[in-house]
């Protein structure tokens, strides 16, 4: 069966994976993992309620790929499924990493405050955050900007290097003005050691 459903998505043949993935209602035969990954590979607006409901699965992969193809279908009203899913102390990492993902696809601004509380969260997967500082660059969410900005000095040279991306993403015009204030800190903090 699940060899079945990846060979009808190689052949971008929607109607037969529908039959194969979907009761006649439109909602999906089985919450296991491989449907809501056939679903969201084949990338077709008709999959969205399936999807939607395979967001509401407690199965980290499941609602990970279901989360993920709301954002490759473009589903514009997503948000009411996905914000939910933007929280690391309930659902599961694999979870939170699509479903941010998904938003950039989608680029739905209202998401801006919560990925800038996940981005700025030492306690949270650094994947995550991030994963969290490239849709914030992505999305030229201005708003959080000061976060992203705070973050270029973080102690880890990848997350650093996000923030810098995004910041650079976010606002270009004042990005080197700024690097080049950051850069005269620490000269000056340098010569008070």
């Amino acid at each position: 069966f699940k060899l079945g459903l990846f060979a009808l998505v190689r052949l971008r043949a929607y109607e037969s994976l529908a039959a194969a993935a979907l009761r006649s209602d439109g909602q999906p035969v089985s919450t296991w993992w491989p449907v809501a990954y056939a679903l969201q590979r084949i990338g077709d607006p008709r999959a969205i309620p399936a999807l939607r409901q395979l967001t509401r699965v407690k199965s980290r992969y499941t609602a990970a790929f279901a989360a993920r193809g709301l954002g490759r279908a473009k589903d514009s009203g997503a948000a009411d499924v996905l914000l939910p899913l933007l929280d690391p102390a309930t659902q599961p990492r694999e979870v939170v990493g699509s479903t941010i993902i998904a938003l950039r696809d989608l680029s739905l601004m209202q998401a801006g405050a919560r990925l800038g509380a996940i981005a700025a969260d030492p306690d949270t997967d650094g994947t995550l955050r991030m994963e969290a500082l490239t849709t914030i660059g992505a999305l030229k969410a201005i708003d959080q900007l000061a976060i992203v900005q705070d973050l270029i000095t973080d102690d880890w040279p990848a997350l650093r290097a996000a923030a810098i991306h995004a910041a650079a993403a976010i606002d270009p015009d004042t990005f080197t003005l700024m690097l080049s204030g950051l850069e005269v800190d620490r000269h000056w903090m340098g010569r008070a050691a």
